[in-house]
């Protein structure tokens, strides 16, 4: 196999997975609940991600030619940031129900 050759099925592996890794951001970004619509959630994923929506929708569905490096930065760095926020609530919702059984448990015992 020619170096070229591999060369070229070297970038569409890349970009391929890439591209799946841009799905999940942007279908992560589009949230929504059980019977939302596609077309919703797209529209959701346009807001939280600041992209036009025509993008938005190419990316969901893997179709987009070129991913540049900068707009796959820019929707990781969002990810990340999601991820935070989420983790901080789930961490503070923790916290609170570690007090409530404490306090059930101060309770039991006296």
């Amino acid at each position: 196999m020619s170096n070229k050759l591999f060369a070229e099925r070297k970038t569409v592996g890349s970009h391929q997975a890439v591209a799946s890794e841009m799905a999940g951001i942007v279908r992560c970004a589009g949230g929504g609940r059980p019977g939302d619509s596609v077309a919703l959630l797209i529209r959701n994923a346009s807001r939280a991600l600041a992209l036009d929506h025509g993008r938005i929708r190419r990316l969901w569905y893997e179709l987009a030619a070129v991913i540049p490096a900068q707009e796959a930065d820019h929707l990781r760095a969002w990810h990340r940031q999601h991820l935070a926020r989420r983790a901080d609530r789930l961490n503070a919702e923790l916290a609170q129900l570690q007090a409530q059984l404490a306090t059930l448990e101060h309770g039991d015992a006296a």
